[in-house]
C-alpha cells in the first residue's frame, strides 16, 4: 500500500484521510466512508505513478533524465488539485507540497518542468500560472 502512504503524508490528504475515518466513526463504524476514501486515493494515485512513469520514459527515450527533485516535482504537480481550468501558480505548489524552500526554487523547479514541456504556462496579473501540458503528454486524466 505504498499509494496510499504516500498520499496520506500529504497534508492535504492526511486531512481527508483523518475525515475518512471520522465520518465512518460517526456512521457506527460503517467503514463505507473509509472505503470509499481508500478506493478513491488508490485510484488516484495509482494514475498518478501512470503518468509519471510514462512521462519519465519518454524523456528517458530523448535522452532527458531527471534530477531527484525534478522526479518529486514532477508527482507533486501530478497530483496538485487545481480548480477550473487546471492552472496554479508557485504558492498553489508550495501549499502542496508542504515543503519550506524559497519562492526562487519553487520557480526553478516549475520552470526546469516547463522547459521540458510537461507544463505549460501563461502570466494573469503579473503571476506565472502552470498547467499540464496534456496536449503533448499522453496522460491519464
Amino acid at each position: 500500500m505504498l499509494l496510499v502512504s504516500e498520499s496520506i503524508n500529504n497534508k492535504i490528504y492526511k486531512n481527508e484521510y483523518y475525515n475518512a475515518i471520522l465520518n465512518s466513526r460517526n456512521a457506527q463504524n460503517d467503514v463505507t466512508y473509509f472505503l470509499e476514501y481508500m478506493g478513491s486515493i488508490v485510484l488516484k494515485y495509482t494514475k498518478i505513478y501512470i503518468n509519471f512513469y510514462t512521462i519519465q520514459s519518454k524523456l528517458k527515450g530523448d535522452g532527458k533524465i531527471l534530477s531527484r527533485a525534478t522526479e518529486i516535482a514532477l508527482k507533486y504537480v501530478l497530483a496538485i488539485k487545481t480548480a477550473g481550468d487546471g492552472y496554479f501558480d508557485w504558492k498553489d505548489y508550495r501549499d502542496f507540497s508542504y515543503d519550506d524552500f524559497s519562492k526562487q526554487y519553487y520557480l526553478k523547479l516549475l520552470n526546469s518542468l516547463a522547459d521540458l514541456e510537461i507544463l505549460v504556462t501563461r502570466e494573469h496579473k503579473n503571476v506565472k500560472l502552470f498547467k499540464l501540458n496534456t496536449s503533448k503528454w499522453d496522460l491519464i486524466l
